[in-house]
């Protein structure tokens, strides 16, 4: 039965709905036949019992009736007084007798029966009999004319009326015999129909039944797949979008329905990505806002990374005053003698990584740190290091390893995170520095205090006191006012307490109508998109409340006139004992820094597509203090140019000056690096640098190449950087 359902689900609607509407015309065709062959065989034998029987009687009854004509017409012609009543009568008689015989010869014609054909041929003696005495006495009649006495005595004798009876008797018996076979044949009639109506009704039911398990049969084949869709579109619909979609290969309206059902599943699936990816970076982002301190804002960053991506180890590296990345953070991670906790620009993973400002993954590397537990350690699958940047900056490292390959969403959250954390970073960083200006200036009020003090015990040194007090707060107005960030002072309520010259000027607002107002309601009423903003969602007005610090970068700041600046801006609750008294929120104008980000993004497009349409090899230098041979320069080689020499990637054709260098032509290398010293060194910026020579490529062949190359120098001359290009001389 499931092979038949099997079988019937990958039939097409119209094919199943046709199979059964052709089961169904041919069961009413075979109920139809069937009930026209009954009704065939029913009026045959109707046919058969009318022309038999019922004739057969009426030719016997019409025998009998001449029988007794002849009977009546000899007495007739035996009373007549005249000749032509006697020949009248004699006429009737013969007339009588023939019709007699016609109608027993088409009776006889019609009994088939042995006991009719018995009881007609003695019927057929006594006819004879009879007849044979009729004959006599009109014979006697005719004779005797005016005086049959003879005749008369021989018709009423015993013996006369004995064979009239006889054979009048043999007709009765003949026409029961006949309506008795007319009753039997008509009650085989009446069982034929009631059996035929019984097969027709049986038939008709049977395909009743049929139709109905067949239709159940199709409704079944048609319901079974509609479920198991139905099942797939609930799981779907409850977040289950790893499932197979059942009947996807059907070939019917079945599998197009599935197919699409799968199309929606991969839309759902990747919007489910999406929505786990934002969530994981928004929580993450929360995390790192509340953070008070670099090794705070480190660890919660590798601890809360590390489970979401399936992370076994985790490690932060934090950028030092020397230069150098340090170790800050980690997750699962066990210090070991022999591994170094930093590493400056070029060294390790860590440090090719900042050199390169570009994540690095490895797959199943060899001789990596293992990940342990309490129950045992293994080498991990796959490891990424990414860097974190702002603006320019490296300022950190973020390394993870997995016992499993990093899915495309596990590396979206990652790459969604690094400017959070790069944010986050640079935010907490000013928020340091700007708590130590506001600890200077809290210092400076507790001093005032005491001094205020002191002038009330010392009436003599009052005015000096003042004097100070006065100097101190102005330097305190300058120090405020010197800083180009906006610096403003919340009551719990939200209210303005005190703002520098920046805070307010910032957003065009006058000195007056920014103190004492509200400044959510002011200046921070709406989203970037133009949608309220409820207070109650606030940073500024939650840290009024719960007393946590708070840094947020993807923000804006209403202008008086009506538009909006994007900012960066931190919340510092404000303590006296233990009780909360207000807040100081500091912001920053970060347009230029949104629209710089923009103009090196479309720089960086633009030079990609002038780099991949170029023929030409390209090639940069980063010069470190002016010095052409020093090692920290960083070189980079264009993919085109690699290709040149055959090379497909930077562990063919690494990052560094000796790539190049050591391929020179043993008869070209002096003269080429003399001629690049001697453009770099020129401080005119005079001497080009053109020259054409021999370099050795992959497959070990010499070519003859020619580049050319323009210096970024300072106002002194030294150079910075040197780009250049290398094209390949064709026929040399």
């Amino acid at each position: 039965m499931n092979a038949l359902f099997a079988r019937l689900e990958r039939v097409s609607l119209n094919a199943n709905l046709l199979m059964g509407f052709s089961i169904g015309l041919v069961i009413a065709i075979i109920i139809g036949l069937s009930a026209l062959s009954s009704l065939s065989r029913l009026q045959a034998d109707l046919e058969q019992m009318y022309d038999i029987d019922l004739q057969g009687i009426s030719h016997i009854k019409d025998a009998n009736l001449n029988l007794i004509y002849m009977s009546r017409a000899m007495r007739h012609m035996l009373i007549a007084q005249d000749d032509a009543t006697r020949d009248v009568a004699l006429a009737t008689i013969k007339r009588s007798r023939e019709k007699l015989i016609i109608e027993l010869a088409e009776a006889r014609k019609r009994i088939i029966r042995e006991a009719g054909i018995a009881r007609y041929d003695a019927f057929q003696r006594d006819l004879t009999k009879a007849l044979e005495a009729i004959e006599q006495a009109v014979g006697m009649i005719q004779r005797e004319k005016m005086n049959p006495s003879a005749a008369a005595q021989f018709i009423t004798s015993k013996e006369f009326g004995t064979l009239i009876a006889a054979a009048d008797g043999g007709l009765h018996e003949l026409t029961d015999q006949k309506e008795k076979a007319a009753e039997a044949s008509l009650h085989q009639t009446r069982e034929a129909a009631a059996n035929t109506r019984n097969l027709a009704l049986g038939m008709l039911l049977a395909g009743v039944g049929l139709a109905i398990g067949l239709g159940i049969v199709i409704g079944r084949s048609i319901q079974r797949p509609n479920d198991r869709l139905r099942q797939a579109v609930e799981d779907l619909a409850a977040g289950k979008v790893d499932g197979a979609i059942p009947c996807a290969d059907y070939p019917n309206e079945v599998g197009v329905m599935a197919r699409a059902i799968g199309v929606l599943q991969a839309i759902y699936r990747q919007s489910n990505d999406q929505h786990w990816v934002k969530t994981h970076v928004s929580t993450i982002g929360g995390v790192l806002q509340q953070a008070e301190d670099f090794p705070t804002l480190a660890q919660a960053a590798v601890s809360r990374v590390a489970p979401a991506i399936n992370a076994g180890h985790g490690a932060f590296y934090v950028a030092g005053s020397e230069g150098a990345y340090s170790l800050l953070a980690s997750y699962g991670y066990r210090e070991r003698k022999s591994l170094s906790n930093s590493f400056r620009i070029g060294e390790g993973l860590v440090g090719q990584c900042v050199m390169e400002k570009s994540p690095i993954l490895l797959t199943a590397p060899q001789n990596y740190i293992r990940i342990n537990s309490g129950l045992g350690e293994g080498p991990p699958a796959s490891i990424i290091v990414l860097p974190v940047i702002h603006g320019d900056r490296v300022l950190g490292v973020l390394e993870m390893a997995s016992f499993q390959k990093f899915t495309e969403r596990e590396r979206a959250v990652l790459e969604s995170l690094l400017p959070v954390l790069a944010t986050s970073m640079e935010i907490l960083d000013r928020n340091l520095k700007t708590r130590e200006l506001l600890a200077a200036t809290q210092e400076q009020a507790e001093r005032m205090e005491k001094q205020a003090a002191q002038m009330e015990e010392q009436t003599v040194e009052m005015e000096a006191q003042q004097y100070e007090i006065k100097a101190a707060e102005e330097r305190s107005r300058q120090i405020l006012g010197s800083v180009k960030d906006g610096i403003v002072g919340l009551d719990n309520d939200g209210t303005v307490t005190f703002a520098n010259a920046a805070a307010h000027t910032l957003l065009g607002y006058p000195d007056h109508e920014f103190l004492g107002r509200k400044l959510h309601g002011l200046i921070h009423h709406h989203h970037p998109d133009g949608s309220e903003f409820p207070v109650n969602e606030c940073a500024m007005y939650q840290t009024s409340r719960d007393g946590k610090p708070r840094n947020v970068a993807d923000e804006v700041l209403w202008c008086k006139d009506g538009t909006a600046i994007p900012v960066e801006y931190s919340t510092t609750p404000v303590f006296k004992g233990e009780q909360l008294i207000g807040t100081v929120v500091v912001y920053r104008d970060i347009s230029e820094h949104k629209r710089a980000e923009q103009k090196i993004a479309t720089i960086n497009e633009r030079f990609e597509l002038v780099n991949q349409a170029t023929s030409e090899g390209l090639w940069d230098m980063t010069v470190v203090a002016g010095d052409p041979v020093n090692m920290a320069n960083e070189f980079w080689w264009a993919d085109k140019f690699r290709a040149l020499l055959g090379f497909t990637d930077e562990n063919d054709f690494p990052n560094v000056l000796g790539s190049w260098a050591n391929r020179l032509h043993p008869d070209d290398k002096e003269r080429t690096l003399a001629a690049f010293a001697a453009h770099l060194n020129d401080r005119s910026g005079k001497t080009p640098y053109d020259i054409e020579y021999q370099l050795q490529r992959k497959d070990g062949t010499y070519r003859w190449y020619r580049a050319r190359g323009a210096t970024l120098r300072d106002k002194n001359g030294v150079p910075l950087r040197v780009a250049g290009s290398l094209a390949e001389i064709a026929g040399r």
